[in-house]
């Protein structure tokens, strides 16, 4: 009679546990995709974005744009493509330890929020140009003549007497 009873409720506790347990959830969280979306909405027209340069060892975009307290990844078009491909290649050649890079722009924020291939959330930015920081340009090479303790720039200074 014990075993009958065992095995009875063993199959009533295997019976409520497959029925009651919480339902799946769904492929694409919703309240995400809504908190971007009133993110992208809340940007105030001609503002400058907030970008950073932070490349992923994924696929996402190499881009990320600030809305609210969040990053999202960005895709990033630039209209002036020649200058554009400048820019990247200058923040592509940053060094690891230097990353992520922030830059302020000026651009539109498509209202639309994508999934990328690796299944995170992004959205599309447009931009017109770069506000602040610019890319710092290449250093100069130094002349090499210059002794190391004296400025290349500094005059001799004149022995003077002892009196």
């Amino acid at each position: 009679m014990t075993v009958r009873l065992a095995l009875g409720l063993t199959a009533v506790a295997c019976a409520l546990v497959a029925c009651g347990s919480a339902p799946a959830r769904p492929a694409e969280p919703q309240e995400v995709r809504r908190g971007i979306a009133a993110g992208v909405a809340a940007i105030v027209a001609d503002a400058p974005l907030e970008l950073r340069f932070n490349p992923a060892p994924c696929e996402c975009p190499l881009f990320e744009i600030r809305l609210g307290t969040s990053w999202v990844r960005a895709e990033v078009n630039v209209d002036d493509v020649e200058r554009g491909a400048a820019w990247l290649a200058l923040l592509d050649a940053t060094p690891i330890e230097h990353l992520p890079v922030a830059v302020r722009a000026l651009g539109r924020v498509d209202r639309d929020v994508l999934r990328t291939t690796q299944g995170s959330y992004a959205v599309r930015v447009d931009l017109r140009s770069a506000v602040s920081p610019p890319p710092p340009p290449e250093p100069a090479a130094l002349p090499d003549a210059a002794p190391a303790s004296t400025p290349a720039h500094a005059a001799p200074v004149p022995p003077t007497a002892d009196p």
